[in-house]
């Protein structure tokens, strides 16, 4: 007999996810390697685009570390790609400068009339001139004035540096991450992102030092941020880091397996469901009939949610429910948006599921809580998105572009928003439209467009907006048969 107890508790012990620090990289037995991430670890793509929560900082600790990094090599990339002959370090990867990177600070300390991709080169330089055996200021302002008055010593020492890489067969690669952290305002964030990608394009006419950025995809739409020569060989060349549906299952999965008391229950719903729980995948360490494939992933799961999102038929299908009601305007999903779903499903006892370990009580219950967590992510990169959704607390989507103006202009929404935010965080396309444009036409549309780049707005094909439920349930947004906002009373 299937013991749901023991699956449901593997469930309420699944991982947070939680936004992994650099001062602590993952653990090889916690690196669960999707197949679509594969081509994001090659050190020649210098371009990585992905959103909150899909992986960014996770792969750029999981490169930088030593110990990791010849494991990951061997058993996630094989004989396709290796990593064995690279040396990783950190460009940049948070505001306060982890081991071996900058500073905001530091960069503060350069005068901004100053060319930004001098601040990167050097920091490039910082690691090279030690395998070239030169000496430099140790300040890092000094540093940055350096190279301003010496370009052609400092370029000797990139092509001698490159020489004794090459002669010893090594390959150097810096990784830089967080780049919403590099300033206070978002104009200068993207003036130094702008010029960390020129330096990118120009490591490309070596042979042997590379650099990988990692950066947001509201940066990467941002056209302004590519408009510079051959920026196209960088732009064309990038890699999106995201998560199918297949990756989200085959994770949970991976998760169950790794709880010893919940894998024998777990090989039993596998046998139940036709599945060979003992032939696995040897890098994804799930069983082989699992990869990629909807069918054999879905049966299974139908054994621990059951086969109905409700007492008839009408609202589907656990499996299929739970991707469409957590994928942002992008359709994406975050594993920690998908992992704490399911947490909080096993942890629902009002009532306790009969005979299955979740039900979709308690997937309801999980689509809440994650709408709750998701947003507050999203403010703590956009905290003006609050005061965009506040007004339209009680509308029914999907709705007409201008039912949502007219909430907006009632409630002095982009007025508001650029007062508080303006020259920090509010972006400033919609800085622009307040100081230039017509504030009863311009203005909204400006905002519906932020909020459809970074996934709070989805356009439908006959023009009305929708708000994905995992933004809309904790917004007080409504939809026609959607979850409820309101979280379920207990008796």
């Amino acid at each position: 007999m299937i013991s749901a107890p023991d699956i449901r508790e593997a469930m309420r012990t699944l991982p947070s996810l939680a936004v992994t620090s650099t001062g602590r990289p993952p653990a090889l037995e916690e690196i669960f390697f999707p197949e679509s991430h594969a081509e994001v670890l090659d050190p020649e793509v210098s371009l990585v685009i992905g959103n909150r929560g899909m992986g960014k900082t996770f792969w750029t600790l999981a490169l930088s570390d030593k110990d990791l990094r010849p494991e990951i090599s061997r058993r996630y990339l094989g004989s396709r790609l290796t990593l064995d002959d690279v040396d990783v370090t950190l460009g940049f990867a948070d505001a306060e400068g982890a081991r071996g990177t900058i500073s905001r600070l530091d960069i503060q300390s350069v005068s901004k009339k100053i060319p930004t991709e001098l601040i990167w080169r050097a920091v490039l330089l910082r690691h090279l001139a030690p395998m070239v055996q030169r000496s430099l200021p140790i300040g890092f302002k000094q540093l940055v004035s350096w190279i301003k008055e010496n370009p052609a010593e400092q370029l000797s020492i990139f092509r001698d540096a490159d020489d004794v890489l090459t002669r010893t067969k090594k390959r150097f690669l810096v990784l830089f991450d967080q780049l919403d952290q590099l300033a206070t305002d978002w104009e200068r964030i993207q003036e130094l992102t702008q010029g960390l990608l020129k330096v990118a394009l120009a490591m490309k006419s070596y042979r042997s030092i590379k650099i990988k950025l990692f950066i947001r995809p509201d940066q990467a739409d941002n056209k302004q941020l590519f408009q510079f020569p051959d920026a196209s060989k960088i732009r064309n060349g990038a890699r999106l880091l995201s998560w199918r549906v297949t990756d989200l299952y085959g994770l949970l999965y991976f998760e169950i397996l790794r709880n010893m008391q919940a894998r024998s229950a777990f090989e039993g719903l596998c046998r139940e469901a036709n599945v060979d729980p003992n032939e696995l995948h040897p890098r994804l360490g799930i069983p082989k009939q699992f990869v990629g494939n909807t069918d054999t992933q879905g049966t299974v799961f139908d054994l621990i949610a059951g086969q109905l999102m409700g007492r008839g038929s009408k609202r589907g299908r656990p499996f299929t429910w739970i991707p469409t009601h957590l994928a942002d305007g992008r359709g994406e999903i975050s594993p920690r948006t998908f992992l704490l779903v399911m947490k909080t499903a096993a942890e629902f006892d009002d009532p306790l599921p009969q005979g299955t370990a979740i039900d979709f009580q308690g997937i309801q219950e999980g689509v809440r809580k994650a709408s709750s967590a998701r947003l507050a992510e999203l403010e703590e990169d956009y905290p003006w998105v609050s005061m965009a959704l506040e007004p339209l607390r009680g509308i029914l989507v999907p709705c007409l572009a201008s039912e949502i103006a007219e909430r907006w202009i009632t409630a002095k929404t982009t007025d508001g928003i650029t007062a508080k935010y303006s020259g920090t965080s509010a972006p400033i396309d919609l800085v622009l439209a307040n100081l230039f444009g017509d504030s009863l036409t311009e203005e909204p549309a400006v905002l519906a467009k932020l909020l459809r780049e970074i996934g709070v707005f989805e356009e439908r094909g006959n023009g009305k907006i929708n708000v994905p439920d995992i933004f809309r349930v904790k917004a007080g947004i409504l939809r026609k048969g959607g979850v409820t906002p309101q979280q379920r009373r207990r008796l």
